[in-house]
Protein backbone atom coordinates (compact mmCIF):
# COMPACT_ATOMS: atom_id res chain seq x y z
CA UNK A 1 0.00 0.00 0.00
CA UNK A 2 0.95 3.33 -1.10
CA UNK A 3 0.11 7.09 -0.64
CA UNK A 4 -1.20 7.98 -4.32
CA UNK A 5 1.28 11.27 -4.81
CA UNK A 6 -0.44 12.80 -7.70
CA UNK A 7 -1.75 15.59 -6.73
CA UNK A 8 -5.47 17.17 -8.06
CA UNK A 9 -4.23 19.24 -11.15
CA UNK A 10 -2.01 16.26 -12.34
CA UNK A 11 -1.71 16.56 -16.66
CA UNK A 12 -3.60 14.09 -18.30
CA UNK A 13 -3.33 12.11 -21.33
CA UNK A 14 -6.46 11.68 -23.23
CA UNK A 15 -7.80 8.48 -24.56
CA UNK A 16 -7.15 9.81 -28.47
CA UNK A 17 -3.40 10.70 -27.36
CA UNK A 18 -3.15 6.88 -25.54
CA UNK A 19 -3.81 5.54 -29.07
CA UNK A 20 -2.06 8.01 -30.98
CA UNK A 21 0.79 7.54 -29.67
CA UNK A 22 0.08 3.82 -28.88
CA UNK A 23 4.14 3.21 -29.54
CA UNK A 24 5.78 5.74 -27.59
CA UNK A 25 3.41 4.98 -24.80
CA UNK A 26 4.16 0.98 -24.66
CA UNK A 27 8.10 1.74 -24.30
CA UNK A 28 7.40 4.03 -21.50
CA UNK A 29 4.85 1.61 -19.91
CA UNK A 30 7.48 -1.00 -20.28
CA UNK A 31 10.20 1.39 -18.29
CA UNK A 32 7.26 1.71 -15.61
CA UNK A 33 7.08 -1.68 -15.45
CA UNK A 34 10.85 -2.10 -15.34
CA UNK A 35 11.76 0.50 -12.62
CA UNK A 36 9.28 -0.83 -10.13
CA UNK A 37 10.31 -4.38 -10.67
CA UNK A 38 13.84 -2.93 -9.76
CA UNK A 39 13.00 -0.96 -7.01
CA UNK A 40 10.97 -3.89 -5.19
CA UNK A 41 13.39 -6.94 -5.93
CA UNK A 42 16.45 -3.90 -4.19
CA UNK A 43 14.77 -4.53 -0.77
CA UNK A 44 16.63 -7.36 0.28
CA UNK A 45 19.74 -5.99 -0.74
CA UNK A 46 19.13 -2.10 0.47
CA UNK A 47 18.41 -0.75 3.90
CA UNK A 48 14.67 0.81 3.38
CA UNK A 49 15.40 4.20 4.40
CA UNK A 50 13.94 7.33 3.59
CA UNK A 51 15.29 8.19 0.18
CA UNK A 52 14.63 4.35 -0.56
CA UNK A 53 11.24 4.45 0.24
CA UNK A 54 10.21 7.80 -1.62
CA UNK A 55 12.20 6.16 -4.73
CA UNK A 56 10.06 2.70 -4.08
CA UNK A 57 6.96 4.98 -3.98
CA UNK A 58 7.40 6.79 -6.93
CA UNK A 59 7.99 4.03 -8.95
CA UNK A 60 4.89 2.35 -7.47
CA UNK A 61 2.36 5.00 -8.22
CA UNK A 62 4.36 5.50 -11.64
CA UNK A 63 3.40 1.39 -12.97
CA UNK A 64 0.39 1.55 -10.83
CA UNK A 65 -1.34 4.40 -13.15
CA UNK A 66 -0.14 2.54 -16.05
CA UNK A 67 -2.29 -0.60 -14.56
CA UNK A 68 -5.49 1.36 -13.77
CA UNK A 69 -5.13 3.19 -17.09
CA UNK A 70 -6.36 -0.48 -19.07
CA UNK A 71 -9.67 0.52 -17.72
CA UNK A 72 -9.72 4.04 -17.39
CA UNK A 73 -7.91 4.97 -20.73
CA UNK A 74 -6.65 8.20 -19.87
CA UNK A 75 -3.16 8.75 -17.81
CA UNK A 76 -1.63 10.74 -15.36
CA UNK A 77 1.43 11.55 -16.26
CA UNK A 78 3.20 14.84 -14.34
CA UNK A 79 2.35 16.15 -11.00
CA UNK A 80 3.47 13.59 -9.06
CA UNK A 81 3.93 15.75 -5.48
CA UNK A 82 7.35 14.68 -3.65
CA UNK A 83 5.86 15.58 -0.59
CA UNK A 84 2.48 15.21 1.33
CA UNK A 85 0.72 18.48 0.84
CA UNK A 86 -2.62 17.37 -0.35
CA UNK A 87 -5.23 18.71 1.50
CA UNK A 88 -7.04 17.17 4.80
CA UNK A 89 -9.75 18.90 6.57
CA UNK A 90 -8.72 19.93 10.24
CA UNK A 91 -10.88 18.81 13.38
CA UNK A 92 -12.14 21.52 15.24
CA UNK A 93 -10.67 20.12 18.48
CA UNK A 94 -7.23 20.91 17.39
CA UNK A 95 -8.10 24.63 16.31
CA UNK A 96 -6.01 26.99 18.65
CA UNK A 97 -7.85 29.41 20.95
CA UNK A 98 -6.60 32.77 19.70
CA UNK A 99 -8.47 35.86 19.69
CA UNK A 100 -9.21 37.03 15.77
CA UNK A 101 -7.06 40.29 16.81
CA UNK A 102 -4.11 37.55 16.63
CA UNK A 103 -5.22 35.81 13.69
CA UNK A 104 -5.09 39.05 11.76
CA UNK A 105 -1.35 39.78 13.05
CA UNK A 106 -0.36 36.50 12.46
CA UNK A 107 -2.24 36.38 8.85
CA UNK A 108 -0.61 39.93 7.91
CA UNK A 109 2.49 38.51 9.35
CA UNK A 110 2.55 35.59 6.70
CA UNK A 111 1.99 38.11 4.06
CA UNK A 112 5.14 39.99 4.55
CA UNK A 113 6.87 36.58 5.11
CA UNK A 114 5.52 35.47 1.65
CA UNK A 115 6.31 39.11 0.32
CA UNK A 116 9.83 38.99 1.55
CA UNK A 117 10.91 35.66 0.89
CA UNK A 118 9.32 36.15 -2.83
CA UNK A 119 11.77 39.36 -3.48
CA UNK A 120 14.48 37.35 -2.15
CA UNK A 121 13.35 34.60 -4.65
CA UNK A 122 13.58 37.04 -7.78
CA UNK A 123 16.48 39.01 -7.09
CA UNK A 124 18.90 35.48 -6.24
CA UNK A 125 17.21 33.67 -9.03
CA UNK A 126 15.36 35.81 -11.32
CA UNK A 127 15.83 34.88 -15.30
CA UNK A 128 16.97 37.91 -17.96
CA UNK A 129 17.26 36.43 -21.70
CA UNK A 130 19.98 38.79 -21.79
CA UNK A 131 21.72 39.10 -18.53
CA UNK A 132 21.18 36.08 -16.54
CA UNK A 133 20.08 33.07 -18.34
CA UNK A 134 20.92 29.20 -18.33
CA UNK A 135 24.51 29.83 -20.04
CA UNK A 136 25.50 32.61 -18.04
CA UNK A 137 24.61 30.82 -14.88
CA UNK A 138 27.09 27.82 -15.90
CA UNK A 139 30.16 30.07 -16.01
CA UNK A 140 29.25 31.94 -12.88
CA UNK A 141 28.80 29.01 -10.86
CA UNK A 142 31.97 27.60 -12.11
CA UNK A 143 33.36 30.94 -11.89
CA UNK A 144 32.08 31.06 -8.18
CA UNK A 145 32.94 27.70 -7.30
CA UNK A 146 36.78 28.00 -8.25
CA UNK A 147 37.30 31.60 -7.53
CA UNK A 148 40.89 32.59 -7.81
CA UNK A 149 41.84 28.50 -8.77
CA UNK A 150 39.42 29.01 -12.42
CA UNK A 151 42.72 29.94 -14.39
CA UNK A 152 44.71 27.24 -13.23
CA UNK A 153 42.37 24.36 -13.07
CA UNK A 154 40.30 24.78 -16.33
CA UNK A 155 43.02 26.63 -18.10
CA UNK A 156 40.77 29.53 -18.71
CA UNK A 157 38.31 32.08 -17.51
CA UNK A 158 35.52 32.71 -19.91
CA UNK A 159 33.27 35.86 -18.43
CA UNK A 160 29.70 35.47 -18.11
CA UNK A 161 28.22 38.60 -19.23
CA UNK A 162 30.57 38.15 -22.40
CA UNK A 163 28.64 34.89 -23.26
CA UNK A 164 24.31 34.82 -23.44
CA UNK A 165 24.19 32.48 -26.63
CA UNK A 166 24.63 29.39 -26.53
CA UNK A 167 26.83 28.69 -29.59
CA UNK A 168 28.79 31.66 -29.15
CA UNK A 169 29.86 30.06 -25.03
CA UNK A 170 30.01 26.90 -26.94
CA UNK A 171 32.79 28.43 -28.88
CA UNK A 172 34.77 29.96 -26.15
CA UNK A 173 34.64 26.87 -23.87
CA UNK A 174 36.82 25.36 -27.23
CA UNK A 175 39.34 28.09 -27.29
CA UNK A 176 39.59 28.75 -23.06
CA UNK A 177 39.09 25.41 -21.90
CA UNK A 178 41.10 22.47 -22.52
CA UNK A 179 38.59 20.44 -24.49
CA UNK A 180 39.73 16.74 -24.70
CA UNK A 181 36.17 15.59 -26.07
CA UNK A 182 33.16 16.24 -27.75
CA UNK A 183 30.35 14.71 -28.29
CA UNK A 184 27.23 15.39 -30.38
CA UNK A 185 23.54 13.76 -29.67
CA UNK A 186 21.56 14.22 -33.11
CA UNK A 187 17.99 14.91 -32.69
CA UNK A 188 15.49 12.78 -32.58
CA UNK A 189 14.89 13.18 -36.41
CA UNK A 190 18.08 13.07 -37.12
CA UNK A 191 18.83 9.52 -35.44
CA UNK A 192 16.00 7.58 -37.38
CA UNK A 193 16.94 9.58 -40.57
CA UNK A 194 20.07 8.06 -40.57
CA UNK A 195 18.56 4.58 -40.14
CA UNK A 196 16.38 5.23 -43.07
CA UNK A 197 19.50 6.67 -45.35
CA UNK A 198 21.22 3.09 -44.06
CA UNK A 199 18.22 1.19 -45.17
CA UNK A 200 16.48 3.00 -48.12
CA UNK A 201 17.63 4.94 -51.34
CA UNK A 202 19.25 8.30 -49.87
CA UNK A 203 17.22 11.10 -52.45
CA UNK A 204 13.93 9.25 -51.72
CA UNK A 205 14.00 9.51 -48.07
CA UNK A 206 15.05 13.11 -48.14
CA UNK A 207 12.33 14.03 -50.83
CA UNK A 208 9.76 12.00 -48.33
CA UNK A 209 11.32 13.29 -45.14
CA UNK A 210 11.96 16.71 -46.19
CA UNK A 211 8.28 17.70 -45.38
CA UNK A 212 5.50 17.34 -42.86
CA UNK A 213 2.99 16.40 -45.56
CA UNK A 214 4.75 12.90 -46.45
CA UNK A 215 6.96 12.46 -43.99
CA UNK A 216 6.98 9.22 -42.17
CA UNK A 217 9.02 10.22 -39.26
CA UNK A 218 6.81 12.65 -37.75
CA UNK A 219 2.89 13.22 -37.35
CA UNK A 220 1.73 16.55 -36.18
CA UNK A 221 1.69 17.58 -32.78
CA UNK A 222 -1.13 20.34 -32.09
CA UNK A 223 1.62 21.71 -29.59
CA UNK A 224 3.32 22.78 -32.45
CA UNK A 225 3.45 26.07 -34.50
CA UNK A 226 2.17 25.34 -38.68
CA UNK A 227 5.08 24.45 -40.81
CA UNK A 228 5.99 22.76 -43.88
CA UNK A 229 9.11 22.05 -44.30
CA UNK A 230 12.25 20.88 -41.95
CA UNK A 231 15.21 22.78 -42.31
CA UNK A 232 17.94 21.29 -39.83
CA UNK A 233 19.06 19.20 -43.18
CA UNK A 234 18.58 21.65 -45.81
CA UNK A 235 21.37 24.30 -45.64
CA UNK A 236 21.00 25.56 -49.00
CA UNK A 237 17.65 25.89 -49.58
CA UNK A 238 17.01 26.83 -45.76
CA UNK A 239 16.06 30.18 -47.05
CA UNK A 240 13.21 29.25 -49.20
CA UNK A 241 12.25 26.35 -46.85
CA UNK A 242 12.33 29.01 -44.02
CA UNK A 243 10.15 31.69 -46.24
CA UNK A 244 7.21 29.14 -47.01
CA UNK A 245 7.55 27.99 -42.98
CA UNK A 246 7.02 31.74 -42.28
CA UNK A 247 3.87 32.21 -44.47
CA UNK A 248 2.48 29.07 -42.87
CA UNK A 249 3.18 31.07 -39.14
CA UNK A 250 1.33 34.14 -40.37
CA UNK A 251 -1.56 32.39 -42.10
CA UNK A 252 -1.60 30.46 -38.54
CA UNK A 253 -1.32 33.78 -36.73
CA UNK A 254 -4.28 35.13 -38.60
CA UNK A 255 -6.45 32.27 -38.19
CA UNK A 256 -5.88 32.35 -34.73
CA UNK A 257 -6.44 36.46 -34.66
CA UNK A 258 -10.14 35.51 -35.41
CA UNK A 259 -10.25 32.53 -33.20
CA UNK A 260 -8.96 34.34 -30.11
CA UNK A 261 -12.15 35.30 -28.32
CA UNK A 262 -12.85 31.30 -28.26
CA UNK A 263 -9.53 30.16 -26.98
CA UNK A 264 -8.21 32.87 -25.08
CA UNK A 265 -5.86 33.44 -27.67
CA UNK A 266 -3.58 30.51 -28.07
CA UNK A 267 -3.61 29.61 -31.11
CA UNK A 268 -2.62 33.26 -32.23
CA UNK A 269 0.20 32.40 -29.55
CA UNK A 270 1.24 29.49 -30.94
CA UNK A 271 1.33 30.52 -34.67
CA UNK A 272 3.35 33.70 -33.49
CA UNK A 273 5.75 31.43 -32.12
CA UNK A 274 6.39 29.38 -35.22
CA UNK A 275 6.40 32.65 -36.81
CA UNK A 276 9.78 33.24 -34.66
CA UNK A 277 10.96 30.06 -35.04
CA UNK A 278 10.96 30.48 -39.24
CA UNK A 279 12.16 34.02 -39.41
CA UNK A 280 15.94 32.77 -38.58
CA UNK A 281 15.58 29.97 -41.20
CA UNK A 282 15.53 32.86 -43.97
CA UNK A 283 19.54 33.73 -42.39
CA UNK A 284 20.40 30.10 -42.81
CA UNK A 285 19.67 29.82 -38.86
CA UNK A 286 18.00 26.81 -38.01
CA UNK A 287 16.05 26.11 -34.78
CA UNK A 288 13.29 24.27 -35.40
CA UNK A 289 13.54 20.58 -35.09
CA UNK A 290 9.53 18.98 -34.25
CA UNK A 291 8.54 17.78 -31.57
CA UNK A 292 8.12 14.17 -30.95
CA UNK A 293 5.75 13.36 -27.49
CA UNK A 294 6.14 10.99 -24.93
CA UNK A 295 9.46 9.40 -26.15
CA UNK A 296 11.24 7.42 -23.55
CA UNK A 297 14.51 9.35 -22.24
CA UNK A 298 16.48 5.54 -23.64
CA UNK A 299 15.89 6.11 -27.15
CA UNK A 300 18.69 9.38 -26.61
CA UNK A 301 21.08 7.21 -25.05
CA UNK A 302 24.98 6.82 -27.06
CA UNK A 303 23.41 2.78 -27.71
CA UNK A 304 21.03 3.34 -29.70
CA UNK A 305 22.66 6.20 -31.67
CA UNK A 306 23.07 5.05 -34.97
CA UNK A 307 26.22 3.67 -36.35
CA UNK A 308 26.82 2.40 -32.57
Amino acid sequence: MFVDDFSADSTVIAAEDMMRFADELSVQRKKAETDWQQQWQSLGNTELDEQHYSQLEVTSNRYHEWLVSNNRQTLRYHGEQALPVKAINLPTIALPEFSSQQLQQALHQQVLDTQQLTQQLEQNYAYHLLTRNCVTEIFHTINQALGAETQQRLGGVIDEHLNIVPFTAFAMVQASYPVKHITVLPSHRQQQLAKQYEQEFPPLVYARESNVVSASLYDYNPDDAWFVFFTDDALLLRPIFGAINSVAGVGQSLFGLVKSPFDEGQLLATGMRGLLMSLPELAFINMRKGSYKFLSPDSASPENLPGQ
